[in-house]
């Protein structure tokens, strides 16, 4: 009995051979189209200081600023939990919020208008002792 099986040939091998490459380019150019889209990672701590800095330097322009560096800058997101406080009562969400430490100072300041809507008191809660601390 003789082997009829057909032997593999030269330009087969090659049309393999070339077909795997052709593949294997068209996913490495699908890989680079649509991973070129993907946006870049965001440093959030370098957005965030970038964004006082700018809050900082807007009031700065309005109102004489200490040179604290331990004011904090922060952004009213809900205004519904500020309800009933009379410091809050013309404050608006994305409204900012300067603390100022070292001289027991909050400001209340809104970009859109370029405007300080108020300036208060600081007062830090005393520190309350516990029963178990008093033994």
């Amino acid at each position: 009995m003789e082997d009829t099986t057909p032997k593999p040939t030269g330009n087969r091998t090659y049309a393999i051979i070339a077909l795997i490459i052709i593949i294997l380019l068209l996913l490495g150019g699908l890989a680079y189209y649509f991973g070129k889209d993907q946006p870049a990672p965001v440093d959030e701590k370098a957005l965030a200081a970038q964004q006082n800095a700018a809050v900082l330097a807007a009031v700065g322009k309005l109102m004489v600023l200490p040179s604290d560096p331990k004011m904090v800058v922060a952004t009213i997101s809900d205004i519904t939990k500020l309800k009933g406080q009379k410091f809050f009562a013309t404050a608006q969400n994305g409204d900012n919020l300067i603390i100022i430490p070292s001289e027991s100072k909050v400001v209340l300041y809104r970009a859109s208008i370029n405007k300080i809507l108020d300036v208060g008191p600081y007062a830090t809660a005393p520190a309350t002792t516990t029963a178990a601390s008093k033994r």
